[in-house]
Formats: C-alpha cells, structure tokens, sequence
C-alpha cells in the first residue's frame, strides 16, 4: 500500500489561511464568524484530514455467472444386469415360441434299419407358442448321431399358433450294428432355438436299430417323454409325471436344495446304468436295487435301468435338468412288455 503525502496537508493548510485573510478583509455582516474562528476552523479541518485512515483499494469484482464446464469422461455407466429366464422363447414381437410333440410319423423309435440304408424320419409337431413359424424358421440338429442328415432343414410355409406341422429329414443308417439316437431342436427367425416340453428347450430325437431285427421279448409297452417336478411321483408303467404315491415307480425326493434324490417304490429297482444306451438283455441282467439313486451326481445324457412295481423292465434318458432350487426332471422313458 502506498504512504500517504507530506506535503498533501501543507498544501491544504496554505489554502485555507489564504481562505481565511480573504474572509477577514470582507464587510461581512454582523454575527458572521471572526478570522480567529475561521483560522481556528481551519486547522481542527487540517487535523481531522492528517488523521483518517489511507483510503482502501478494493480488487475489481469477479465474475461468477459463467458455469464452470464438467471434464467429459469416456467411461460408460455399466448396464444393470437382467438374467434371462428360462424358455418358453420370447420372439422379437414378445410372442413365444414353443413346440408340442405329437407323434413320429415315420421310423417310430427302435425300427430296425438295415446298415447304410436311406430312411426319412417324419416328426409332427404342434405350435405351442404364440409366435407365427415362418419360412426363416428351421430345424436344426442339435447332438448325438446326425446318421448324414443335413445341419439344418428349413421350413416350407406358415404355422399359426395351435397348427401342427410335420417335419422330415432324410438320414442314413451307419454300417455298424448298435443303436443310433440323434437329437434335433428347432430355431426361429432371430437364430434363437428352441423345442419341446414345458420349459421349450427339450430335444425330440429319431432313435434307431441297425443290425438284427429285435425280438419279440424286446416290444414297447410305453414309451413317451415325461417331465417330473421336485417331491412328485413317476409311474414308469403308465409314463406319468404326476403319479400318485400308491401307483409311483420312484419318488423325486428334495431334501434340501444340496440333497435329493430318485426314491424306488411299491417294490420297484432302479440301477444308474451310465452314458451307454442299455437294451432290454442289459437291464435285465444289471443289479436293479432299492437303493435311491443321488439326484445331484446325474447328467444329461445318463442311462437309468429299472423294474417297475408292475413287474416290467425298462430305461430312461435324463434328457434335461432345469436350475434353481425347485428343479424339473425330463426324461425319455422305454419300458417293453
């Protein structure tokens, strides 16, 4: 801050006394101050001025109505994660897509088909969804022996919802002798597949015998696909699902979510056989028990043999397990007379 000047009252001082004389050799009129007051005034000025305070410099304002502008930032805000549920398919309109197994028009399962024969496999199938099935929908081959049949067939023509449709490919039985199963599934116009049962994401298959022709020991009694929900009751005899306890072949027993198991009942056996298709001689000759069966050590694609309550010899696939803590069996069950 800068001092004040010397020579600023001085200068003050030398006026006002030339003020003053002035005054004083002026007529005033009477009761006008004197030169002595006037003199006397001027110095209690000259005082009060060597006595204030140096005058304040204040900074020029700062303009603040200008927004200060946010840094941009290239990092996107994670999505929040949605799980996707499980089938029925959802279409790109929000209509569903499902399939319904009718019947297998040609090649039932287990014909015999003589090495390297051609043969076209004829499946019926319904439109249980509410999507419309178009000419970009497909059924597509989805595992086990494809038997030279092509990776996908494409759809000939319109399916409205609740239509049925039948489905051919043509395939060829390979030269060896054994049992043959190919899986096949379905796709819509979005690439996204699905199938059959209640969750639409269950193959339907063509299963067949190439070498001897089976006997008559080997005839099916039942043989359907079945989808068997946590603490009900299978009848393997009848292919329920939904079986009562005094009619059921085996139990679907949860314990807790770590703990369940397949229960045989009414004096029924059952054997976890493997991976391998078994036939009628080999259930027969497996050591069919009581024992229950862990559900939580099987696999899709595992083989089970059993004896029902009524005395007959039969096998099923596991052909799906659904998560979560209230699960669904689906199985492919055979049991022969």
């Amino acid at each position: 801050m800068a001092k004040p000047s010397v020579r600023q009252p001085a200068l003050i001082l030398s006026g006002v006394m030339t003020l003053s004389l002035l005054l004083s050799s002026c007529n005033l009129p009477t009761g006008q101050p004197t030169a002595d007051v006037l003199a006397t005034s001027a110095a209690e000025t000259v005082a009060a001025l060597l006595t204030q305070p140096p005058p304040i410099t204040l900074p020029p304002p700062v303009e603040t109505d200008t927004p200060v502008p946010i840094p941009a930032t290239d990092t996107p805000v994670p999505p929040t994660a949605t799980e996707v549920g499980p089938s029925p398919t959802v279409g790109p309109t929000g209509c569903t897509d499902k399939a319904t197994f009718v019947s297998d028009v040609t090649v039932p399962d287990d014909t015999n088909i003589p090495p390297g024969n051609s043969f076209v496999k004829t499946w019926r199938l319904q439109n249980g969804g509410t999507c419309a099935w178009n000419t970009n929908y497909a059924l597509v081959f989805q595992s086990g022996n494809n038997l030279g049949g092509p990776a996908t067939v494409p759809f000939t023509g319109q399916i409205a919802p609740g239509s049925t449709i039948d489905l051919s490919v043509t395939l060829t039985a390979p030269a060896a002798a054994g049992t043959y199963k190919g899986n096949w599934i379905l796709r819509n116009d979005s690439g996204v597949l699905f199938g059959i049962g209640a969750s639409a994401n269950v193959a339907f298959w063509v299963q067949i015998v190439v070498g001897a022709t089976p006997t008559a020991s080997a005839e099916i009694y039942t043989a359907k696909s079945i989808q068997v929900d946590q603490n009900l009751y299978a009848d393997l005899d009848d292919g329920s699902g939904d079986a009562s306890s005094a009619k059921a072949d085996f139990w679907f027993h949860a314990i807790s979510a770590d703990e369940k198991y397949l229960e045989p009942m009414n004096g029924a056996l059952m054997k976890l056989y493997g991976a391998s298709v078994p036939e009628l001689a080999d259930c027969k000759g497996a050591s069919l028990s009581t024992n229950r069966i862990q559900f939580n050590g099987l696999s899709v694609g595992d083989w089970i043999c059993y004896k029902t309550n009524e005395g007959r010899y039969g096998r099923f696939e596991v052909e799906g397990i659904t998560s979560g803590a209230s699960q669904t069996l689906s199985i492919d069950l055979r049991t022969w007379k």
